[in-house]
């Protein structure tokens, strides 16, 4: 098994796992996996942020009528966090491919996602869980510590960004949950739009 990332595939290693993007089934399958997910953090973050600030996340404050201004302002606010939430998610997985291999990752972004990769990489079982799961982890800590420590005013904006970057993990959480069920020698090519899985013939 290799311990760091490699630009070679050993000669006896074969492509077991192919998740691919630009085939429609891939992408249906993971927009619906997304949707559902969105749905599940938008309950668990809301509970959340009532036990940790009660008055902001009131049932009463979040469904109580709002001026059309109002719902334009919170649209607003969807689109800002969403953008940011883009930035530092992808942020997130460039930074640890690019500490693993020391090699500047690719950064695209498409019509209905984005994505960060590492062509040419072949990625250990163990460094490829980090990868995967550092955006979902370090977001969500700084949500939680934004619900805490920042004025009232960022806690929907928090909540937003919380709930958005877990929708839009569904991808990641996808590979872990394959990582999981496959063999501690797996090497992982990521390439953008296609991640592939090899493992010794």
């Amino acid at each position: 098994m290799a311990a760091r990332p490699s630009k070679e595939l050993p000669a006896n290693y074969s492509r077991f796992w192919q998740f691919d993007l630009t085939r429609v089934q891939d992408l249906f399958w993971l927009n619906l996996a997304g949707i559902l997910l969105f749905f599940a953090a938008a309950l668990v973050f809301a509970f959340l942020g009532y036990w940790l600030r009660p008055q902001v996340f009131s049932l009463q404050t979040l469904f109580a009528p709002a001026p059309a201004w109002q719902l334009l302002l919170f649209l607003g606010e969807v689109l800002a966090v969403s953008a940011v939430m883009i930035i530092v998610h992808e942020g997130f997985h460039g930074l640890f491919f690019w500490v693993f291999s020391h090699s500047r990752p690719k950064f695209a972004f498409k019509i209905y996602y984005a994505y960060t990769a590492a062509p040419g990489w072949y990625f250990p079982r163990g460094l490829y869980f980090i990868i995967s799961l550092a955006p979902l982890a370090g977001i969500t800590l700084l949500g939680i510590m934004g619900f805490l420590f920042l004025p009232a005013f960022f806690n929907i904006p928090m909540y937003l960004l919380l709930v958005l970057n877990t929708g839009g993990a569904v991808g990641d959480l996808w590979a872990v949950v394959r990582l999981i069920f496959s063999p501690s020698s797996t090497l992982i090519h990521d390439c953008g739009d296609a991640i592939e899985f090899f493992r010794p013939q």
